[in-house]
């Protein structure tokens, strides 16, 4: 049975993604379910199978600032992580995942608030959410 408590993976365990009853994709969906009732089984395996091949073993999230509102109060930031030297624009998995609204002119999730780093406040939730500590990845700003 898979412990659905707070922590969803422990970052320094090797990630088995091969299909089967028992693995780390099975774990993670079945976490993502037990703990978000409006998520559906599909995106939280899509989500499972992103993180597995994508953002783990990652320590470093990199973000763009595309947009400012004329208040100061909106941004919109887009998010990225390198893996084997490639760029990979992650924004689909953090509006899935922390439900920011994607804007559709600037191509980033809209992100409220001001007065703080909101880079790092997104980038801390999404640590908070699939580790229960959120300062596993560091935020860097192009």
């Amino acid at each position: 049975m898979v412990n659905c408590g707070e922590k969803l993976i422990d970052p320094e365990l090797e990630v088995n993604v091969e299909d089967g009853e028992h693995n780390t994709i099975c774990e993670i969906r079945d976490h993502l379910v037990y703990n978000n009732p409006k998520m559906t089984p599909e995106i939280a395996e899509s989500l499972a199978l992103f993180y597995c091949n994508y953002i783990h073993g990652q320590t470093t999230i990199w973000v763009i600032l595309r947009h400012v509102s004329q208040a100061g109060a909106t941004r919109v930031l887009s998010f990225q992580v390198v893996k084997d030297n490639q760029i990979i624009c992650i924004d689909w998995f953090i509006q899935d995942l922390l439900g920011n609204k994607a804007h559709k002119k600037f191509n980033g999730l809209i992100v409220k608030g001001g007065g703080m780093d909101m880079g790092f406040h997104i980038v801390y939730c999404l640590s908070r959410k699939l580790f229960g500590d959120g300062y596993r990845f560091k935020h860097r700003w192009l």
